[in-house]
Order: structure tokens, then C-alpha cells, then sequence
């Protein structure tokens, strides 16, 4: 399966998740994500050699588009360019809240 662009504002949530620390590399292909409100933890798998990737978030599993976590992975193994100072201004943020408003 394909998964689509995401929404934009889905690489801001990304760019937060790094800067709050919520990213845990488990290995060089699997991550855990702890969403912003700290009540969900999301798995990620990102092999780039295949060009696969999957997550347990929604955006990913029911809407078929590239989740945050899945960008946050990119952000940490290096395969998306992350500015630590934008990310610092989007950490601490409610994305669940801004997400469902």
C-alpha cells in the first residue's frame, strides 16, 4: 500500500515530537513515539533501502497518509533536513487539540 502526502501541519507535529524528546530509536529500522499528551505510544518502521514504512498512528493506519511518527523517524535518522531551532518553537504544543479544532 501507498500512503499518501500528509497534511501539513503533520511535519510541524513531527518537527515538535523531536524537539520534546518524544522519539526513541529501539533500532536502526524501529521507533517509538509518544504522542504529545503522553497518553498514546505509536511504532514505527522505516526501511529506506525497500522504501517502506509503516506506524500505529492513525493518520497512518486509517487515513492512509505519511503520519508524525513517521516523519519524526525521517527527522532523526537524517533523511529529512530538521532545524533544531523551528523545532524548539513547535515543542510543548497540544496537537491533539489543534488537530481535532
Amino acid at each position: 500500500m501507498y500512503l499518501r502526502m500528509p497534511p501539513r501541519i503533520k511535519i510541524l507535529e513531527a518537527a515538535g515530537a523531536v524537539a520534546d524528546g518524544r522519539i526513541m530509536k529501539l533500532d536502526d529500522k524501529t521507533f517509538k513515539v509518544v504522542s504529545s499528551e503522553g497518553d498514546r505510544t505509536y511504532t514505527v518502521y522505516v526501511n529506506m533501502e525497500k522504501g517502506e514504512a509503516c506506524s500505529t498512528d492513525n493518520g497512518t493506519t486509517y487515513r492512509n497518509y505519511i503520519g508524525y511518527p513517521i516523519i519524526s523517524s525521517l527527522f532523526v535518522l537524517g533523511k529529512l533536513p530538521y532545524n533544531t531551532e523551528i523545532g524548539k518553537s513547535l515543542a510543548k504544543i497540544d496537537w491533539r487539540y489543534l488537530n481535532e479544532t
